[in-house]
């Protein structure tokens, strides 16, 4: 017997009914007992029956290996995230080193340059001075030599001699403006 019957049965017995009345309270009764059969015999609210426990439990297991199996993609994808992510860190102080060093070896590629010019700056007024030593010693050559001559020279040839004297004069003055351009405007 269910609850809904009890209560029932104990409402009838606590009457105390006549006969007909009795009567009447039985085929009541019977009608309700008939009536609510179908529905006790329905599976209660919450208390699934076995063919929907199953279903119930398949699905539940289905979806507890689905998960297992994100959660160990996921384990998987946030390693070889986590990997990357050093191997990013890594290279990036790897670049970081090859940047301060290639700063270091810019400036001392500079400080190089800067004396390799120096050096060559040097050398071209070392020349220069030599150069214009060197012509001016041969245009003071030809001066004394064109002095001499013109002592022992007359007339047409003392001429000659004097626009000689002169074009040394000239050249010997080029000679020092030149090397005092070269002097005052290094070379780049």
């Amino acid at each position: 017997m269910t609850d809904l019957d009890l209560i029932h049965e104990g409402t009838l017995t606590s009457l105390e009914l006549s006969e007909s009345e009795n009567e009447q309270w039985t085929r009541a009764e019977q009608f309700f007992l008939a009536a609510l059969e179908p529905i006790t015999k329905l599976p209660r609210a919450g208390s699934p029956n076995k063919t929907q426990a199953d279903s119930l439990s398949e699905t539940l297991n289905g979806r507890t290996v689905e998960l297992a199996a994100s959660n160990r993609r996921l384990r998987r994808k946030i390693l070889r995230r986590t990997s990357v992510e050093t191997a990013l860190i890594e290279s990036a102080r790897h670049h970081a080193a090859l940047l301060k060093v290639s700063h270091q070896l810019q400036e001392g590629f500079r400080k190089l340059a800067h004396k390799l010019i120096s050096a060559h700056e040097h050398q071209r007024k070392t020349l220069s001075h030599q150069l214009q030593d060197d012509i001016l010693q041969s245009l003071l050559s030809v001066q004394v030599g064109l002095l001499g001559l013109k002592t022992t020279a007359n007339g047409d040839l003392r001429k000659q001699v004097d626009y000689a004297q002169r074009l040394v004069r000239i050249s010997a003055q080029s000679v020092d403006r030149f090397t005092h351009e070269l002097d005052t405007h290094p070379q780049a």
